[in-house]
């Protein structure tokens, strides 16, 4: 995993526990062989500030640059487009474990959004790390609750999945979406 590069991202302070770099620390930790550049990180972090700045008006107005942010990641995490990027919105814990165990299967790199108490409707990607079975992983993010800490099982991982709440949007995927992987590391 790229976890070593994670770590040096940390170091130079671009992304960590106080950062709203969630999602691309998340990717890069679960990418073996690759890493974020320190200058993707900023504009995420940009880009996340400039969302929230739009909370109460239009957030959705600025989607062709996520989608734009979200190739980037792919691109330095294997040489990947955006539509390489499997999004997929889950429902039901039969429906979690079954998405979760094909996508392992096939070495999907898998991030899911987890509802944080306290924290609104704002979800907190994570990075699946597997522990040698289908149904024991690791979490990786810049941080992770104490309940989900150490080897998870998927049950406990479903129980603090984030449920989207919007309808779906099928010009941008990742709008409703409760599980994002990208392809095996090559």
């Amino acid at each position: 995993m790229s976890i070593p590069s994670y770590r040096r991202n940390v170091w130079r302070g671009v992304t960590g526990h106080k950062t709203n770099t969630c999602f691309p620390a998340a990717l890069e930790q679960i990418s073996p062989y690759y890493h974020l550049e320190p200058t993707t990180y900023r504009k995420y972090a940009r880009f996340m500030g400039a969302w929230q700045g739009l909370k109460d008006t239009d957030p959705w107005s600025i989607n062709p640059r996520y989608k734009d942010l979200i190739g980037q990641m792919a691109l330095e995490l294997g040489g990947f487009e955006f539509d390489d990027v499997y999004f997929e919105r889950v429902d039901s814990y039969r429906e979690f474990s079954t998405e979760i165990r094909k996508l392992m299967r096939h070495e999907y790199r898998v991030a899911v959004d987890i509802q944080i108490d306290g924290y609104g409707d704002l979800a907190h990607p994570v990075g699946l790390i597997p522990l040698g079975d289908e149904e024991s992983y690791r979490l990786v993010s810049t941080w992770i609750p104490f309940a989900l800490r150490g080897e998870v099982g998927l049950r406990d991982i479903f129980e603090h999945l984030d449920f989207v709440k919007d309808p779906p949007r099928q010009r941008f995927p990742f709008n409703n979406t409760n599980i994002t992987a990208l392809p095996p590391a090559v």
